[in-house]
């Protein structure tokens, strides 16, 4: 049998795999999604969890992917980032994140920096701020402190304050964030902790020391920090240049103790616990939303995605094939035709993470971890710094 005439059965047969597969179900609204979406029997993987493949027709061809679904309020079943090998700038495959971390499930997470490997936006775990979030980003999933998830923007409030050696306090500076490479050479000041290695600054003041109970004793002093390989794990770094350098260098004196206070709420003032930026929102409140922030694809492709549920108890996690038309198994969406699915699912809000050869889902099952959407054979998982996971105890 010639190459082609396998291909060409195999694109038979895969075709009326779906067929018999699939049963149709409603589009949403009328005329909400624009599309007839046709899904598969739901399969259980944990309580709370389950999965389905879902298929449909647009402009672009045939389309395929795969929907989990996770109920928060199936007690012991929460969602929150993970990172490649415990750091922020080091890239590994979701599927080794989840495997490391004890996950039962999850996707990809955020855009990163090619040359940093650094997510693009922000990421919290368990109530550790790992990096601040833009403010003018409103791409931000988050767990409440509640156990209520959230799709909008997040408000940051930081501050340095020095104290006495009775330990009241003096002087104040405003923090401008955590581990945001760069601001320190814009003259904001910046703290740095173990997670993020191997960091270039524009011969900026710094100040090193123990990091306990919110305060930063200072024992290492640098009039002029460019770079710095890796903090030990339990102290933090404070680097700024211009007026932050300046107030540095006044208030960071050597055996002085600096009260950091940093926290991520919503704009209402309800405390988060984990949150993840996205790339950008797709739906918000019910209604299409357009996102002109954050970063996104662009042509079709494979892509990730996430909705939340009206009352915020329940998440979709969505991993869109693509690429995969000669084996009918998906040619890959737009963000405006990934909007259109999330609308066909129901979703209240909804956000695009990253896509691409990005995009990865994984399920465990019989102990072991595997990839659930078809990842292209020639380049296979994209190793990346952060992936949203599903953990079950």
């Amino acid at each position: 049998m010639t190459r082609a005439v396998r291909r060409a059965a195999l694109i038979v047969l895969s075709a009326l795999a779906a067929v018999v597969a699939t049963v149709a179900v409603p589009g949403g609204p009328a005329g909400a999604s624009g599309i007839l979406l046709h899904q598969s029997t739901k399969t259980t993987i944990r309580k709370g969890l389950q999965l389905w493949s879902v298929s449909w027709h647009n402009s672009h061809g045939y389309q395929h992917g795969w929907v989990m679904s996770v109920n928060l309020t199936v007690r012991g079943l929460r969602i929150k980032p993970g990172l490649g090998f415990g750091k922020l700038n080091q890239r590994q495959v979701t599927q080794d994140i989840a495997a490391r971390t004890g996950a039962v499930a999850g996707v990809n997470g955020d855009f990163f920096s090619w040359s940093t490997s650094v997510p693009r936006g922000g990421i919290g775990i368990d109530g550790r701020i790992v990096k601040t979030p833009h403010s003018d980003r409103p791409s931000q999933f988050y767990i409440r402190k509640d156990g209520k998830a959230g799709i909008g923007p997040l408000t940051w409030h930081g501050v340095v304050t020095s104290l006495t050696s009775a330990g009241k306090p003096g002087v104040s500076h405003s923090l401008y964030g955590i581990n945001t490479i760069g601001a320190t050479s814009d003259g904001a000041l910046t703290m740095f902790t173990p997670a993020l290695t191997n960091v270039s600054v524009r011969r900026c003041p710094a100040v090193a020391g123990p990091f306990s109970n919110g305060v930063l004793t200072v024992r290492r002093i640098f009039p002029s920090l460019t770079r710095f390989g890796s903090l030990p794990i339990g102290q933090r770094m404070l680097v700024g240049c211009g007026t932050s350098g300046k107030w540095l260098q006044s208030h960071g004196l050597a055996g002085k103790r600096l009260r950091i206070q940093a926290n991520i709420s919503t704009p209402r003032g309800v405390p988060v616990t984990d949150f993840i930026s996205a790339g950008r929102i797709l739906r918000l409140n019910g209604k299409p939303y357009n996102d002109r922030t954050g970063a996104r694809t662009s042509g079709i492709n494979p892509e990730t995605g996430l909705c939340v549920s009206k009352d915020q108890m329940h998440v979709l996690l969505i991993s869109v094939d693509g690429w995969l038309s000669w084996v009918n198994e998906g040619n890959g969406v737009t963000l405006g035709e990934l909007g259109q699915l999330t609308a066909a699912l129901h979703c209240y809000s909804s956000v695009v993470f990253d896509g691409g050869g990005s995009t990865t889902m994984v399920k465990r099952t019989a102990g072991a971890l595997h990839v659930v959407n078809r990842v292209p054979h020639w380049f296979g998982q994209r190793p990346v710094p952060d992936a949203l996971l599903v953990f079950s105890r």
